[in-house]
């Protein structure tokens, strides 16, 4: 978040209370950059019932359209995630599901391993509201169920988020063609280190796929 290319958004941060100190020291950190806010919450019950009020208090009063967006915390964003997003609103409609399709999935482990994927209406999806109705937030449904009352539309940047799977993290899973570690350099991620062999093996990968 801190390296997107816009920072004309407020991005709230949620902790749960008492979550020991160096957490509060994250929070601390995060203080300094004036469009992210931490907020601790007593549970997601407590998640729930704060958020759409926690949204309309921050929102601008000069707009009449709201839009959110989930991300996970051990996930990231293209650097133009955001202002992609913003500049697809040309026209602005209630309930209105914006999505990127395509992204990067990150296995981290002995070996790490990037994949490319084509995912729809994925973890990273925002919801367009209009702020004179009762806000629901992207949160009001799982991220690959909307209803039929939702227009749903799709925003076209390559690589768009990533997706990072790994043993503590069972509810996900790799998935996607091989790709070179090359491909991450949209995504502001600390430096990851791959196996010396690791874009030969990817090359090898790619050259039997297509029968080259």
């Amino acid at each position: 978040v801190l390296g997107q290319t816009t920072k004309k958004f407020t991005w709230l941060i949620f902790f749960e209370e008492n979550s020991g100190s160096e957490i509060q020291k994250l929070t601390d950190e995060i203080k300094r950059y004036p469009f992210i806010e931490p907020i601790t919450v007593n549970g997601y019950k407590e998640f729930q019932i704060r958020l759409s009020g926690l949204i309309e208090e921050r929102a601008s009063k000069d707009s009449k359209f709201v839009l959110t967006t989930r991300l996970d915390n051990d996930d990231a964003l293209n650097k133009n995630f955001i202002m992609e997003l913003q500049k697809s609103v040309i026209t602005p409609i209630h309930n209105k599901v914006l999505h990127f399709p395509r992204g990067l999935f990150l296995d981290l482990g002995e070996r790490n391993r990037l994949a490319s994927s084509y995912y729809p209406l994925n973890q990273f999806v925002s919801l367009l509201e209009n702020k004179e109705k009762e806000l629901k937030t992207v949160f009001c449904s799982e991220h690959d169920k909307w209803e039929n009352n939702f227009v749903v539309d799709s925003v076209g940047l390559k690589d768009a988020w990533l997706q990072v799977t790994h043993g503590k993290n069972m509810a996900n899973r790799f998935k996607g063609d091989l790709v070179f570690s090359s491909r991450l350099k949209g995504v502001p991620v600390n430096k990851l280190l791959f196996g010396v062999d690791y874009n030969f093996k990817v090359l090898y990968y790619r050259l039997r796929k297509h029968k080259i």
